[in-house]
């Protein structure tokens, strides 16, 4: 097999690859009320790609995220959607708002972060880039996938998966 073949995975790695864009997809500007480091508030606005079928569609789909452990990332990915937009109550006005986070997205947000703490270290960011929707791009992403998910199944008493 020739390596540097566009369909090759190895050589079709990540969101850019040729595999990737050839999905059907829209080009959409997302808009954030940010801190920098020093916690100065800030806007920010970034141009990502939609997928009418999402990352946890595409995992499943080629088997890499199954039974026990695809449920653990439809629900942490449940659980960080519920928490990132859930409804927020803005007292205040100009582009930052000045609003604060409702009760019910709190709530939602502090699961999420939870659960996230209960993952092993090394892999909390493949399982959050996973369950916000964004193609993990770590070295060892799919075993780092398999093992987060597989904690948060531990935790959460999934049954285990039908031989």
């Amino acid at each position: 097999m020739n390596a540097t073949r566009p369909t090759d995975p190895r050589a079709d790695r990540g969101t850019d690859g040729e595999a990737m864009l050839s999905r059907p997809h829209a080009t959409v500007t997302i808009e954030d009320d940010t801190a920098a480091e020093d916690g100065t508030p800030q806007f920010t606005r970034t141009e990502v790609r939609r997928y009418a079928d999402g990352l946890l569609d595409q995992l499943a789909a080629t088997g890499r995220l199954t039974g026990r452990r695809l449920e653990s990332a439809i629900d942490l990915a449940r659980m960080y959607h519920e928490g990132r937009h859930a409804a927020c109550g803005y007292a205040g006005s100009g582009r930052l708002g000045g609003g604060e986070m409702s009760d019910e997205r709190a709530e939602a947000w502090g699961a999420y972060c939870r659960a996230l703490d209960a993952v092993p270290l090394r892999c909390q960011e493949t399982c959050a880039d996973v369950a916000s929707g964004r193609y993990p791009t770590r070295h060892n992403w799919p075993d780092e996938m398999q093992d987060g998910f597989k904690a948060l199944a531990d935790l959460w008493r999934k049954p285990a998966d039908k031989r």
